[in-house]
């Protein structure tokens, strides 16, 4: 018997923020990892990638990437539990504007509230970048708005 394959697929989920000169680097590497429940944090690997900015200062970009399905499934319940539900109104209310054509999902976030452990929605500069990356199977436009809806990452009226 076939096995039955679902319509939609989480390919990865993508992490990304940079420590500027002005900022502790561990510090910022812990913001990024509270985004992730407290048992894979050890488990991921971060990647830092020593850059130049405008003015010769140092500038670390921080980047993560989870691609495992049940990691996948496990930090996307966790974002789902700690993001308010005003920040899922609005990533709901904002969808359009946040999805392109290569059915990746984009959202920031606040980089001194993830210190704290804290998920506040944030479009400033200095944030941690988060791109939820689908692989759709059956074209339907609602498959996306509901699996990130189902993780409570977004609500739609």
């Amino acid at each position: 018997m076939p096995v039955k394959e679902d319509p939609i697929q989480i390919k990865e989920i993508q992490f990304s923020t940079s420590a500027h000169a002005t900022e502790d680097l561990q510090k910022v590497r812990e913001a990024l990892l509270n985004l992730l429940p407290e048992h894979l944090r050890e488990k991921v690997e971060v990647r830092d990638t020593l850059i130049t900015g405008h003015a010769g200062n140092e500038i670390h970009l921080l980047e993560l990437k989870v691609s495992q399905k049940k990691a996948v499934k496990e930090i996307l319940t966790y974002l789902g539990e700690q993001l308010n539900e005003y920040d899922a109104e609005k990533l709901g209310e904002e969808f359009e504007a946040r999805i392109d054509q290569a059915n990746c999902f984009y959202l920031r976030l606040n980089k001194q509230a993830a210190y704290t452990g804290q998920l506040v929605v944030d479009d400033s500069d200095n944030t941690i970048r988060l791109m939820i990356k689908f692989i759709i199977y059956k074209p339907n436009p609602t498959l996306i708005p509901k699996t990130l809806a189902a993780f409570g990452i977004i609500k739609k009226d």
